[in-house]
């Protein structure tokens, strides 16, 4: 943590608070491009600001106390209540999680059972068939290599039987095509527990930017700038661009996080295997992923983001597709292809030592966590580790790049998409080991080329 400053921003925002508020309120509104269509919009967001300032002067000086390890900042999300940011800019979906890490829910079950005295167990087939293991038998033997490292020495039970665990489901009928769209979101390799990391040795620190596989913080906030009544434009708003004041715009905020997430751990794939760190394209996933479940910018899933790159061959890159804060009509051209994947895989929920162990093997990886609380949004520097901040409630989605510890605290190493002034550069540490504070260790993704 540094003291030096935290005591600095900390005398900043007494300053603020103290003296001469009115001026820094408008410092802060032309910073931002934060101009409002009439004064009760405008008296609103200055009450949500003052709000704010308050809470970052109450919580710096918590940190002064030696009671917190993190700081807060007035960014560009500072006229924002909490509610908005999190309906508007934490788009990712989660109803996908529960098919992967929903063990801890209370269910009794029985104690045999057996599916063929209800009559959910066709007749054997034969395996020798053709036909039966090209349509059926799907599970790819380097995958099998990953789950099954037999090599340890182990005792292992004369007798085995998963079904009397509770780890087995109901049989599902392979043959009914409606099925198999609706249960097959994850197939085997993607749910495979890969969890043999005790014999495995991992750097005591990573950070994927310095090996070239993260590519530069993006903002998916659009900076709303609506045209200024004349009355109140005036010598202190002189210095602001005059295009801002003749030329309003207004399309709101993009809730999308799972786009920049997903294409984050698919840019630090393609960067190993071909040697170039090329931006992909989150428009290309807004504008054209809606078929595979995903909402635009009003939110969608890391894995319906591969499912599209899978289905359509490839995405296109930032530079030929650019981003534009709004979802619009599918543009996707083959000319604009820099990435593609063939795969992708979901790490074991709520598990720190398989998400280190993997992302130190495979490159960077999307995540999710849980950034509901103020002080997520108004993050500026440090630790993050709010004991509010519950692990079970997750809504955001970020790019996990690395980790590391620091004066003996560990750390995750997050890269966000709330642009650089937002936390440390557009960066966010969040507290490691220590019960898998707001849930980052859930639900993990990372793509296969």
């Amino acid at each position: 943590m540094h003291i030096s400053c935290t005591i600095l921003l900390l005398s900043l925002f007494v300053h603020v608070h103290s003296s001469n508020l009115d001026h820094d309120w408008l410092k802060w509104t032309l910073q931002h491009g934060k101009i409002y269509p009439n004064q009760t919009e405008a008296a609103f967001r200055r009450a949500v600001w003052d709000r704010n300032v308050r809470m970052v002067l109450e919580h710096n000086r918590e940190v002064l106390r030696g009671r917190r390890n993190f700081t807060l900042g007035l960014n560009h999300l500072a006229d924002m209540t909490s509610e908005e940011v999190n309906q508007k800019l934490n788009g990712l979906k989660v109803d996908e999680v529960a098919w992967v890490t929903n063990y801890t829910r209370k269910v009794t079950l029985p104690r045999s059972l057996d599916w063929r005295t209800n009559g959910l167990v066709g007749p054997v087939q034969d395996q020798t068939s053709e036909e039966v293991n090209q349509n059926l038998n799907g599970l790819k033997m380097d995958e099998v290599a990953r789950v099954t490292n037999y090599t340890r020495k182990m005792t292992l039970p004369r007798s085995s039987d998963w079904r009397t665990k509770g780890l087995v489901g109901p049989i599902q009928n392979q043959i009914s095509e409606e099925g198999n769209q609706k249960l097959n979101i994850f197939k085997v390799d993607e749910v495979a527990r890969d969890t043999n990391y005790s014999k495995v040795t991992l750097p005591r620190s990573l950070d994927w930017r310095t090996k070239g596989l993260v590519s530069p913080v993006q903002d998916q906030v659009r900076q709303i700038i609506i045209i200024l009544p004349p009355k109140i434009i005036n010598s202190r708003t002189t210095s602001f661009k005059k295009s801002c004041l003749t030329s309003p715009v207004s399309k709101g905020i993009c809730g999308s996080c799972w786009a920049f997430s997903s294409l984050g751990a698919l840019e630090g794939q393609m960067k190993k295997r071909t040697g170039n760190l090329v931006p992909l394209s989150p428009q290309n996933l807004l504008d054209c992923s809606s078929v595979d479940g995903n909402h635009g910018c009003r939110g969608g899933y890391i894995t319906k983001a591969y499912r599209y790159v899978i289905r359509n061959r490839g995405v296109d890159s930032e530079r030929f597709y650019p981003y534009e804060r709004q979802s619009g009509k599918c543009r996707y051209s083959p000319k604009g292809k820099a990435g593609y994947c063939s795969n992708f895989r979901v790490l074991p929920g709520g598990d720190e030592r398989a998400l280190k162990a993997t992302l130190a093997d495979v490159g960077p990886l999307a995540v999710a966590v849980n950034a509901m609380l103020p002080s997520f949004h108004l993050y500026r520097g440090g630790i993050y580790d709010d004991p509010d901040c519950e692990a079970k409630f997750i809504n955001h989605a970020v790019l996990l790049v690395g980790y590391g510890s620091d004066r003996g605290r560990e750390f995750w190493l997050l890269k966000n998409s709330w642009g650089s002034a937002w936390g440390e550069d557009g960066f966010i540490r969040i507290s490691r080991n220590r019960n898998n504070v707001c849930g980052v260790a859930n639900f993990a993704v990372y793509p296969q080329l």
